[in-house]
């Protein structure tokens, strides 16, 4: 594995404005607002399980597998669904792996982003289920194969 060179900072100095110190102290009392009401949910998991299956389901698009969100509340109740909100549902089980990971550290670590990449290989462990359950249940775009990972991407 070869080193990656760090990226050049920019002028930090430059950056300590009156504006930007504004922008960050009213994001900070946004976040601070959001934590509160978070917190005062009795099942906290609900709001990140939403979230989790919106962002994988509009991240799926983009490699061309498509799915409804019934289909995916099905799944999670256990009902036959496709290959298509199959694979969103590893997306999601992803998403899971890396927001337990940063919450019991705190951190975003190498290690957290190689479990989130490991969870989501699981599923493409097998060309065959791509080529012959995903690709036929999301035939809405045309595409071309991503060359890093085999996957469909659409020709926009």
């Amino acid at each position: 594995m070869s080193a990656l060179s760090p990226l050049p900072l920019p002028n930090l100095a430059a950056l300590e404005t009156r504006e930007v110190w504004a922008a960050l102290a009213e994001a900070h009392r946004h976040l601070a607002e959001l934590k509160g009401l978070c917190e005062s949910l009795p099942n906290q998991g609900i709001l990140l399980d939403t979230l989790g299956i919106q962002e994988a389901k509009d991240s799926s698009e983009i490699e061309n597998i498509i799915t409804t969100h019934d289909e995916l509340y099905a799944s999670h109740e256990g009902a036959p669904v496709s290959a298509a909100a199959k694979e969103v549902r590893h997306y999601v089980s992803a998403l899971r792996v890396g927001y337990e990971a940063v919450r019991e550290s705190g951190l975003i670590r190498l290690e957290t982003v190689l479990a989130v990449q490991a969870e989501l290989e699981q599923m493409h462990t097998s060309a065959a289920y791509w080529h012959s359950e995903v690709k036929r249940s999301s035939p809405r775009r045309s595409s071309s194969r991503c060359a890093h990972s085999g996957h469909s991407r659409p020709s926009w």
